[in-house]
């Protein structure tokens, strides 16, 4: 697992949206860094307390995964549609959206993507026992665990052993070169290719 990562949820840190609406916590971003408006690309999650407008981002493809048991709904430039858990909704970052019929608090994984800078891709994914990914060169594959706890199997070593993470909801973890989680629950991939 040369390269892989733990990135624990309780080392977020909540930040606003850009135009107030809600705040967003930061998984991970490249470059390592970056303001909201100079990423390349950006994973993170957002709540959502109340009916709200998203944020703009001229340039920029988005992919949203509803993590609540409600989904979401969206009015997406005046076409209204529901999300359900764990689907991607994928959208331009131009477009006007806004989270509507919101009666409780939201909150839902993102994926922002550079138009022209890199390519992408978010889904989700049900493990039974256990799930092996492989980053291609200049590929970044990032894991959020949304139901279940997994363990990184450590290369020769038997599962669980001492000194490995348990990944628990909301964790992430970056995969280096190939990497193995055991468990059982879901989770969501994403996947981000330079180009």
């Amino acid at each position: 697992m040369i390269g892989s990562r733990w990135l624990p949820a309780g080392s977020r840190i909540a930040t606003p949206w850009l135009n107030g609406g809600g705040a967003t916590a930061e998984i991970l971003a490249n470059p390592p860094g970056a303001t909201i408006d100079r990423f390349d690309w950006r994973a993170s999650i957002a709540t959502i307390e109340a009916e709200s407008d998203f944020s703009t981002f001229v340039g920029i493809d988005r992919f949203l995964m509803p993590l609540s048991p409600a989904g979401l709904s969206l009015s997406c430039a005046g076409t209204t549609e529901h999300i359900p858990q764990f689907a991607t909704h994928e959208f331009a970052g131009e477009t006007a959206v806004r989270a509507i019929d919101v009666t409780e608090q939201s909150l839902d994984l993102n994926l922002m993507i550079r138009r022209g800078i890199a390519r992408g891709m978010l889904g989700s994914q049900r493990v039974d026992d256990r799930l092996t990914l492989i980053a291609d060169h200049g590929e970044t594959v990032l894991v959020v665990i949304l139901e279940g706890t997994f363990t990184p199997e450590a290369p020769g070593a038997a599962t669980g052993a001492a000194g490995v993470a348990t990944l628990e909801p909301m964790d992430a973890f970056e995969v280096g070169g190939q990497s193995t989680l055991v468990g059982t629950g879901t989770v969501a991939i994403a996947r981000i290719q330079m180009i």
